[in-house]
């Protein structure tokens, strides 16, 4: 992850979620944080929010990660449970071409849900899988070509085939 070419402070966000130090609503109460009025996860409403459960097991969240997956069309060496590990992505996916696209858009992933729980929190605003998604795809896409001398499709080539190999760095 140290390796991929990522703006510093998506750097430390991926950082802190690895060692579990996110303010999500669990930590917060760990923590004694008395502003948490209710517990329970922003998207969903019915889980206690935890950085399992935002990230990978809320019904919204499965969703997207079912909608990225079918997107980057991924062989079926890995499945979408795979996906929401890092550690199996670099196990599972041996072409280091595809595994480093597939890191960009996991951490996108991860990136896009914690920016829309935020705007939920902060702005009040309702959860839109389209722009979830929309960010996902945006944003690896930048990611990938500012970091990547390489890297030169267009925004369009990129949204319809992700990981074909001549495009990836």
């Amino acid at each position: 992850m140290w390796d991929l070419k990522l703006p510093p402070k998506i750097k430390v966000f991926a950082w802190r979620f690895f060692i579990d130090r996110l303010p999500t609503r669990d930590q917060l109460l760990k923590r004694g944080v008395a502003l948490v009025s209710c517990p329970n996860c922003v998207l969903c409403g019915s889980s206690l929010e935890s950085s399992s459960h935002l990230f990978f097991n809320c019904q919204e969240v499965k969703a997207v990660w079912n909608h990225v997956f079918f997107w980057l069309g991924i062989p079926e060496e890995i499945n979408v449970e795979d996906l929401f590990c890092f550690e199996v992505i670099q196990d599972k996916v041996k072409c280091s071409k595809r595994r480093i696209t597939i890191n960009f858009v996991w951490v996108a992933t991860i990136w896009s849900l914690w920016l829309m729980r935020n705007a939920m929190i902060f702005r009040g605003e309702v959860f839109s899988f389209d722009v979830v998604c929309t960010n996902i795809v945006f944003l690896s896409w930048r990611w990938l070509y500012c970091g990547y001398t390489k890297f030169k499709p267009n925004y369009y080539e990129w949204f319809k085939l992700p990981l074909s190999d001549n495009r990836i760095p």
